[in-house]
């Protein structure tokens, strides 16, 4: 039963603050996403990156879409 559920998983989506932002949570969001993408071969991986007020980061393409702090807006496209 297990290989079925795996089967007709197809993405993992990923929300946190995440590198090159410098902060405990975006090492871990990294962690976490790199180890899914490793270790679920058959299941695409994004990051939804969490971007703080004022700053602008060189994201890398795991990371799809960006929610901005203080936009509410990017939160309702988020979901």
């Amino acid at each position: 039963m297990e290989a079925e559920h795996r089967e007709t998983l197809g993405r993992i989506a990923v929300i946190g603050d995440y590198l090159p932002r410098r902060c405990g949570i975006a090492t871990f969001t990294y962690d976490m996403q790199q180890s899914i993408a490793t270790a679920a071969t058959n299941v695409e991986t994004s990051v939804v990156a969490m971007t703080d007020p004022g700053h602008v980061y060189d994201y890398p393409p795991a990371v799809r879409f960006q929610v901005h702090d203080d936009k509410i807006d990017d939160y309702v496209q988020a979901r």
